[in-house]
């Protein structure tokens, strides 16, 4: 592992920030249960959804900064929304 990759990076060698994250929740026994469960939400779908770039959700993107996830895999599901978003726009029927 080179001295500036973090153990997450050197496992997955994946410039993803779905899967960042994930590998970052299971290296500190994380799961989406635990998430949904904490925040009070039916279900795992909006962690899930959230985790893909697929919707936004301040609460749950504050309980992972609150758990220690690093910020720049934050951003860089954030950016990943982005762009999902731009795609969805591009793709839909006018």
């Amino acid at each position: 592992m080179a001295e500036t990759e973090t153990p997450v990076r050197a496992l997955t060698r994946i410039d993803d920030p779905t899967v960042e994250i994930r590998a970052w929740m299971v290296l500190h026994g994380l799961r989406v249960k635990d998430v949904s469960d904490h925040l009070g939400l039916s279900g795992h779908a909006p962690v899930s959804w959230w985790l893909k770039g697929q919707t936004t959700s301040a609460r749950i993107e504050n309980y992972f900064r609150s758990v220690g996830c690093p910020e720049k895999y934050l951003a860089a599901l954030r950016s990943k929304r982005q762009e999902y978003l731009k795609c969805q726009k591009a793709t839909s029927p006018r």
